[in-house]
């Protein structure tokens, strides 16, 4: 992600896959639990927010039963 950031980018774009939180539903050893997963989206989202970029989150595919949680 530095990479990108260090371009001080006005639109950011974050694709959430399936892949990002599968793993803890099947097997919680493997995987982010949906409380980490929350709090580290919401970080990147803040940080970049604070630094002027608008944040973008994207998903074609839906995780758990109730979105609500995100």
């Amino acid at each position: 992600m530095q990479d990108v950031l260090s371009h001080y980018p006005k639109i950011i774009v974050i694709y959430i896959g399936i892949n990002d939180v599968w793993h803890g539903e099947l097997n919680p050893a493997l995987g982010t639990s949906k409380i980490d997963y929350k709090a580290g989206l919401r970080q990147i989202v803040r940080q970049r927010q604070e630094a002027g970029a608008r944040v973008i989150l994207c998903t074609r595919s839906v995780v758990g039963r109730d979105a609500a949680w995100l």
